[in-house]
């Protein structure tokens, strides 16, 4: 109704321009414009519109969160994942390299629910162990953006990739955990963390309630953990067989590029992992019933809300017909031509639906 109250302004707006105009046309469509309309058509119109614009958001929506989703649930438009730690995907991460339309390669373990010491109230945390620069070069090929703690994970992790003795294992931590000092419980032994910057947004991550992440390096804490079984074993005269070989082994191989979903279904069927492709992820959700049901009935409803708006508007103008038709009439008496009057009729007709339809969007806009 307001939208409704605005129109009659905007219309000796355009009077007060027409006035000027060298051509009758454009006068005479404003002049009639200001003495035609209805206030139903026009509430029904804006109505109807703001219905259209909340279908076409709910619709889009879903499809652009569903896109989101598959990139958060994969990491990359394909990975290979193994029930357990495996050194065999080694291979698999090099026969991805080496394949045809593959950009970025990442090899790395994602352990879940290991036990934190040192901070109150964080008694768990998803660890995440990776090579930093070929996850950054990664990441960097994805939606979530190059990560430059990564890289300084990378450069505080270089002298523990080749430290023979215990020490502290430098980590990516949530912001609360910076300036604390956490120890690690990873197998049978504990890692004291060194936090060297914040985690960045990573696919998969942890909501807030859950456990936090922590990102570390993984040749650095191969070392750290091999020193720290070593001088367990000399302590106790006793080593626990094949420990440090076998502590850090991957479960998980990521992938981007364009042949990376082919590449890594062969690849994996050698050493029996499990692929798990974006576009599948995607296609999966996609067909579910429920959600392709709901977004299938969202979008009839807009189409079906444009077409009674089409509707509406054709209603109207078939309702001021009689009374344009003899003012036309009347304007050809006169020497109006032809075309000219089919342009005095769309501008006596176009003012109100303009308004409605540009209204109702706005208010479909705010309303999402």
């Amino acid at each position: 109704l307001l939208l409704w109250r605005g129109v009659p302004p905007l219309v000796g707006v355009a009077l007060g321009a027409a006035r000027r105009s060298r051509t009758a046309g454009p006068l005479l469509a404003m002049a009639r414009a200001r003495t035609t309309g209805a206030v139903l058509p026009f509430v029904a119109l804006v109505v109807l519109t703001t219905l259209v614009a909340l279908c076409a958001a709910l619709a889009g929506t879903a499809r652009a969160g569903q896109v989101d989703g598959a990139w958060d649930a994969v990491g990359a438009d394909v990975v290979v994942r193994t029930t357990s730690p495996d050194a065999s995907l080694e291979d698999v991460a090099a026969a991805l390299t080496a394949a045809d339309g593959v950009d970025a390669v990442a090899v790395g373990r994602a352990q879940d629910e290991r036990q934190l010491f040192g901070v109150r109230g964080v008694d768990s945390v998803r660890v995440l162990v990776v090579d930093p620069v070929r996850y950054a070069d990664l990441l960097a090929r994805t939606p979530f953006g190059a990560a430059d703690q990564l890289t300084t994970l990378a450069d505080a992790s270089a002298d523990a990739r080749t430290r023979t003795a215990p020490g502290p294992l430098p980590a990516l931590v949530p912001a609360g955990l910076l300036g604390a000092e956490p120890s690690l419980r990873w197998g049978d032994v504990t890692v004291d963390l060194e936090p060297v910057g914040e985690v960045p947004t990573l696919p998969a991550q942890q909501p807030a309630s859950a456990s936090p992440t922590v990102v570390v390096d993984r040749a650095a804490l191969t070392s750290v953990v091999t020193a720290l079984v070593e001088v367990r074993a000399e302590r106790t005269t006793s080593r626990p067989a094949g420990t440090a070989h076998t502590a850090v082994d991957p479960d998980t191989v990521w992938a981007v590029g364009p042949g990376a979903a082919t590449a890594a279904r062969s690849a994996a069927s050698t050493v029996g992992a499990e692929d798990l492709s974006r576009a599948q992820w995607l296609a999966d959700r996609r067909s579910d019933p429920l959600g392709s049901g709901l977004v299938g009935l969202v979008v009839l409803a807009a189409a079906v809300c444009a077409a009674l708006a089409s509707t509406v508007v054709v209603l109207d103008a078939a309702a001021s017909a009689p009374g344009r038709a003899r003012s036309l009439a009347t304007a050809r008496v006169l020497g109006l031509r032809g075309r000219a009057a089919g342009r005095v009729a769309a501008g006596e007709l176009l003012p109100p639906p303009v308004v409605a339809a540009a209204g109702g969007v706005v208010i479909g806009v705010l309303l999402v």
